[in-house]
């Protein structure tokens, strides 16, 4: 299933030969004309035709699988899922070897019609009899079995329990026979789609495209179900001459991305992707974006726009046919640098989510960094099911099927959500929809509503406390216990700066902080942190960030001279609206270097006690794991005792143990931690008291561990929190 799904079989190109001809076939026409005339409509994408060609020759030669199978696949691709189902069996109980996968194409018709008994049963049957006989993508057809297995065991029973959503079909003033494709809010009162407006079959002449009708963008205005079509939408973007479709505004405004469908040089159809920048309250004349963006053998198409974490670079994901991917349709990305005004190469979007199957219509949800998009390559209900995810880029969570009645056993796409959150759009050929020839063949859009949506906000304040003086400040810094990912842990982190504590005088709210939103999963046991959005704080040090109900979150606020501000909070019980506080500390980095207490080496080894890596664990590495983008030096010193050239050797390879453990242990990246040993060079107290004799407390002090930051990367390293508490309780 291609992008052809949703614009070719609303354009029926027939000649003029074959409308004069398909009045009395019989009569006029030989089995060999009718066969390539059929085979030539399959070619155009005119199933209509091609099913009303095959199907006078079936009649008249009923034995014949081979035209038998091309008629099953056409009505297929005309979503008529029982007449397919009637030609894929006929197939394979003719000829049960040549035709194995007629039963596999049976099995998923009887699903689209929501018979996962009957399919089940085919399925096991194609799973067993399929062994032993090599066919053509015999990988797919492995795969495909075990989740339309998989689909006819789960989709009953997840029926029986109903999503808290009320879905709307749209009337005729919007849904025509026609598909109707990509609606997308633009305010809570304005919806834009694409269409092609009629209620029939048209006939044209294949070879004059001029009177030929084309799929356009239009707008439509209402509230809840009610809405009508008020026109087209701007003609900038729609073309009398080609098929337009799929609009993507970027989350500026300021450019507009969609696709037009037409012929390549080898004959196919194909759709390409075009932007149309918008200069002052105009928008600029759209052009094709260039090569590889659009490969000009293979369709690229659906774009939807996010943001990037790392250098708020725009990211269109989009899809594609080509065959670098992992079969079918698969969703791709590519990135746009706004100040060079440059497109980057395109990349696959991961193996987490494109399948051998199908995945297309994605659509990118900034408010909550969710990507919604369709797929058949998951178990579901059958056919297309929408899916949502949480990441960007490569990066994803496991994808989770939207529920019944989003979904259902027929094809449900382009998911959108409208601008006031508690409602949005999604297409579906589901029975119920304006027919052409059959009760599912055509989608048509559906308004959704969720009956019980909670609004949940989280907002604070990103602060510091102060001194009476500023250098004093940096003082103290770590005399305070610094911030933790659990938040019930009050435990002391066993850090004391090197001069005296002074006290605190005030709090200071910090501006122009970095506080951004991740959500966290628990897979196969491992944590796992997906960015969201950030948000950059106001002069009183204010963020506000949108949540959703069930989920953890951690919120880590970044500037630079400062720890960072963590903090970790669960949306699970949150049963009605509500708004959270959540306030965030950062503490200065001091200048100076900062003792670690309690790291102890036997007398002449640089080997770490059990007691020494305890002591890391609860002070150093913390503050390495949640500041990851700090660059630190670890030192080690000695006292005055032995050969100065010795000691700086001996505390050379005591840093480097601190190091090591970090790194090889506690999964620190390396680039990270710089060891250094000076020895005896650089003491705190003295070695000896004034009258020259032994001072063993001074020598003791100097016997130490300390960490400075000497500075920052430019991109966090991996971050590993290690377990993950809320509200006391470890998650598991």
């Amino acid at each position: 299933m291609t992008d052809i799904k949703t614009l070719i079989l609303s354009i029926f190109f027939l000649s003029l030969t074959i409308i004069s001809l398909s009045q009395d076939k019989k009569k006029y026409v030989s089995p060999g004309h009718l066969k390539k005339m059929a085979h030539t409509a399959e070619t155009i994408g005119d199933f209509y035709t091609a099913i009303d060609l095959y199907q006078t020759f079936v009649d008249a030669n009923p034995n014949n699988l081979k035209i038998s199978f091309r008629l099953a696949e056409c009505y297929k691709k005309a979503h008529d899922y029982e007449n397919a189902a009637t030609y894929y069996k006929k197939c394979y109980d003719g000829n049960s070897t040549k035709y194995i996968t007629a039963l596999f194409f049976y099995s998923q018709m009887l699903i689209q019609q929501g018979k996962y008994k009957e399919a089940d049963e085919a399925l096991k049957k194609f799973k067993k009899e399929s062994r032993n006989i090599s066919i053509k993508d015999e990988r797919y057809f492995k795969k495909m079995t075990k989740v339309l297995m998989k689909t006819c065991q789960i989709a009953p029973k997840q029926k029986d329990s109903l999503s808290k959503v009320v879905i709307f079909h749209l009337d005729t003033s919007v849904n025509k026979a026609h598909i109707e494709a990509a609606p997308i809010s633009l305010d809570n009162n304005k919806l834009l789609y694409s269409s092609l407006k009629t209620n029939k079959i048209d006939h044209y002449n294949i070879n004059d495209t001029a009177n030929v009708p084309v799929r356009k963008f239009y707008v439509a205005k209402g509230k809840d179900s009610h809405w009508k079509t008020t026109g087209l939408f701007n003609e900038i973007f729609n073309d009398s001459e080609t098929n337009v479709s799929n609009g993507a505004f970027s989350p500026d405004g300021k450019r507009f991305y969609f696709t037009k469908t037409t012929k390549n040089k080898a004959g196919k159809i194909i759709s390409q992707i075009y932007v149309s920048k918008k200069n002052g309250q105009t928008w600029t004349k759209p052009i094709r974006l260039k090569e590889p963006i659009n490969d000009p053998f293979y369709t690229s198409t659906q774009p939807t726009v996010g943001i990037e974490s790392k250098k708020n670079f725009e990211v269109v994901y989009f899809v594609t046919d080509r065959p670098q991917g992992k079969g079918g349709l698969d969703i791709w990305y590519f990135l746009y640098d706004q100040k060079k005004d440059k497109y980057s190469k395109p990349r696959k979007i991961g193996s987490k989510l494109n399948t051998v199957g199908n995945e297309m219509t994605p659509y990118f949800d900034m408010e909550t960094h969710a990507l919604y998009f369709s797929s058949d390559g998951y178990p579901g209900f059958g056919g297309l099911d929408i899916y949502k995810t949480i990441g960007e880029l490569n990066k994803w969570t496991p994808p989770i099927n939207m529920g019944y009645p989003i979904n259902s056993e027929a094809d449900d796409l382009y998911f959108t959500i409208s601008k006031n959150r508690e409602s949005g759009f999604f297409t579906s050929n589901r029975k119920g929809t304006i027919p052409l020839k059959n009760s599912t063949c055509c989608d048509d859009i559906y308004y959704f509503r969720w009956t019980q949506y909670i609004h949940i906000f989280i907002q604070g304040h990103t602060f510091t406390k102060y001194s009476s003086s500023h250098h004093d400040t940096i003082q103290t810094v770590f005399s305070e216990q610094l911030p933790s990912t659990d938040a019930t842990n009050t435990d002391s982190l066993n850090i004391t700066p090197s001069n005296n504590k002074f006290p605190i005088d005030s709090i200071i709210f910090l501006d122009s902080v970095k506080v951004s939103l991740y959500l966290i999963t628990i897979e196969n046991g491992k944590e796992n942190n997906y960015f969201i959005k950030s948000y950059t704080t106001s002069s009183k040090g204010f963020y506000n960030f949108r949540l959703e109900q069930g989920n953890y979150y951690r919120i880590v606020a970044e500037k630079d001279g400062y720890f960072n501000g963590i903090a970790t909070l669960s949306t699970e019980n949150i049963k009605q609206s509500d708004t959270l506080i959540q306030d965030l500390e950062l503490k200065i980095i001091p200048m100076q270097a900062i003792i670690l207490k309690n790291i102890y080496y036997e007398f002449n080894k640089w080997d770490l006690t059990e007691e020494a890596k305890r002591t890391i664990d609860s002070t150093l590495f913390p503050i390495l794991r949640d500041n990851p983008k700090l660059i630190v030096e670890i030192s080690s010193h000695t006292d005055s005792k032995g050969n100065n050239s010795y000691n700086k050797k001996l505390s050379q390879k005591r840093a480097e143990s601190v190091v090591n453990y970090l790194t090889q242990e506690k999964g620190i990246d390396p680039v990270r931690l710089i060891a250094k040993g000076y020895g005896e060079t650089k003491p705190i107290a003295p070695n000896e008291n004034p009258d020259g004799s032994d001072n063993p407390g001074g020598r003791a002090k100097n016997r130490r561990t300390e960490f400075k930051v000497i500075g920052s990367s430019n991109q966090f390293s991996k971050i590993n929190y290690g377990p993950l508490y809320i509200n006391g309780k470890r998650v598991k």
